[in-house]
């Protein structure tokens, strides 16, 4: 038997050793480099996670039917959730109705399409929130939704939206507004021939000692006419506040009247003025229009139905008197949150067309002109209060012209420049005033009013009754030329858009008289002899010069 090499074994081992020891030295490298990718890969994924979590965007990972696989922390808070999405959950859960047909018809797309595609939806609840999400296919039943906020861009566009459609209602409103001063001015017009032709036809039927009773109801229904053109003149007027010191019964009676031409059989007025005189100090106008706001507000109250009481009340607050109106209706009421918002312009609670929220605004601007108050008390179901509270006049009454109808007509004599551009108008008023006495000249614009006031001679004219408006020279040119050569000449103007086409400054510079259409001859006759009696009373010479005709 062979010995062994103790040598060699002892050899062997030692070099076993050796290759143990770089193995282990090996080992442990490859484990501080498994360590250190390890460590590298969980620093990465903490940063994903914390990328993924907290991106700009929402994140969604879910099926072809919006199940959800995972969602970052930015895509749960979009969609509203807390925690961690069920098991179940789906994207469309927490879309509003409309947005989940959207969104479902989103997702076919997206199957059908090799690029992303988008939409907007609306989030489930109060309807405020708004995103945009972005869907791509990944592989197979994977799909991929980014979700981004755009309901402060969308709240921006519902505003421009609404900017512009106020601008439009303005804009509507301002057509209106010259389109019913254009109608008031056409309409006085013809009441003004009618008016006149009346006057006549009154003074004829007294010659003859005829009924008058006919020719009265003509006046009052040529009168009714007049009110309704005013009305229409004032319609969102801006012209300087027109006061007078006056009962507030007959202010707010009129007012009344007016609305009940516009308010259903199934809706009562009550109006309860009180015994004693309202007295203040109002542009009736624009106060009646005010309160007929009032009135059709609370008419549009009570679609089934109900009853309007309107009533005043003259009441003490330390020393100072106020004037108190009421509008009461017992219609639908209204939430502290609209009552707040009730005289804002273009807050309007009713359907898109059927009001422009103006109509409170205006009433409230009113009032504040009048340096008066006006506020509302209302509850759901309970009906609503106006009332607005102006101060007390402590002034008289302002005592109306009186104006006698059936007086002998007035007879005068001088010669008058006649300007107007309307043949009928001028025919009528030229054969008024001969009728009367005067001598007269008559012209169809400023332009041709001008060359026969020339031609005439500054000194052989005793009064200029002249149109506002005309073609080929207005009647402030004319003004201004006639006092240019004579300053102390009588001008008179006669219009048919009330006072929103005249400087009333100028009229006072130039101590004019300003007659709106339509006028009876009585009170044109009237006017010309409280403005130069003499040329009324025949005191002027005698001209040989014959009057120029149409």
């Amino acid at each position: 038997m062979e010995r062994p090499n103790y040598s060699q074994l002892s050899s062997d081992y030692e070099r076993l050793i050796e290759d143990l020891r770089q193995y282990q030295f090996e080992l442990q490298q490859q484990n501080e480099e498994l360590r250190r990718a390890y460590s590298e890969l969980e620093s990465a994924n903490r940063k994903f996670r914390d990328l993924w979590d907290n991106a700009p965007v929402g994140y969604v990972r879910h099926d072809r039917y919006g199940r959800i696989y995972e969602a970052n922390r930015r895509a749960l808070r979009k969609l509203g959730i807390e925690g961690t999405p069920g098991k179940h959950a789906t994207i469309h859960q927490y879309l509003d109705l409309r947005s989940q047909q959207v969104f479902r018809q989103h997702l076919l797309c997206a199957s059908a399409s090799h690029r992303p595609v988008s939409a907007e939806l609306r989030l489930a609840g109060d309807g405020e929130i708004w995103f945009r999400v972005e869907t791509a296919r990944n592989t197979g039943s994977d799909y991929r939704t980014a979700i981004v906020n755009i309901s402060a861009q969308r709240k921006a566009e519902l505003e421009r939206l609404d900017l512009a459609r106020q601008l439009m209602q303005a804009q509507r409103l301002e057509l209106l507004n010259e389109m019913s001063g254009g109608i008031a001015h056409e309409f006085n017009n013809l009441l003004q021939v009618i008016c006149m032709y009346a006057g006549l036809v009154r003074e004829e039927v007294a010659n003859c000692g005829g009924e008058m009773t006919y020719v009265d109801r003509l006046a009052n229904g040529i009168q009714k006419a007049a009110r309704l053109t005013d009305r229409m003149l004032a319609f969102g007027r801006q012209s300087s506040l027109q006061s007078v010191t006056c009962d507030l019964r007959e202010t707010i009676a009129e007012a009344v009247r007016l609305a009940e031409q516009t308010i259903s059989e199934s809706i009562e007025i009550e109006y309860c003025p009180q015994s004693q005189p309202v007295p203040a100090t109002v542009d009736q106008g624009m106060l009646e229009q005010a309160l007929l706001n009032l009135l059709v507000n609370a008419r549009d109250a009570m679609p089934d139905g109900g009853k309007i009481t309107a009533s005043t009340e003259l009441r003490s607050v330390g020393e100072m008197r106020q004037v108190v109106i009421r509008i009461q209706d017992d219609g639908a009421g209204m939430s502290d949150d609209v009552r707040e918002r009730i005289f804002e312009p273009f807050f309007t609670t009713k359907s898109r067309g059927a009001g422009t929220g103006l109509g409170l605004a205006i009433v409230y601007g009113i009032v504040k002109q009048h340096d008066g108050s006006i506020t509302v008390d209302s509850l759901p179901g309970r009906g609503a209060c106006f009332e607005i509270v102006l101060p007390a006049a402590e002034a008289p009454l302002a005592a109306e012209m009186a104006i006698d109808e059936s007086m002998a007509p007035m007879s005068g004599s001088g010669r008058v420049l006649l300007a107007e551009d309307e043949p009928e108008i001028r025919q009528v008023l030229a054969a008024a005033l001969r009728h009367a006495g005067y001598e007269v000249m008559t012209a169809g614009s400023g332009e041709e009013a001008i060359a026969m006031f020339e031609q005439a001679g500054a000194e052989n004219v005793d009064l200029v009754l002249t149109d506002v408006v005309m073609p080929r020279g207005n009647g402030k040119a004319l003004c201004e030329h006639v006092h240019k050569c004579r300053v102390d000449l009588p001008v008179v103007f006669l219009t048919g858009y009330g006072d929103a086409v005249i400087d009333l400054n100028f009229v006072k510079t130039h101590q004019a008289v300003v007659l709106s259409k339509p006028i009876t001859s009585v009170q044109l006759l009237q006017a010309i002899q409280r403005l130069v009696p003499q040329v009324s009373s025949g005191i002027v010479s005698d001209r040989n010069a014959s009057s120029l005709q149409d």
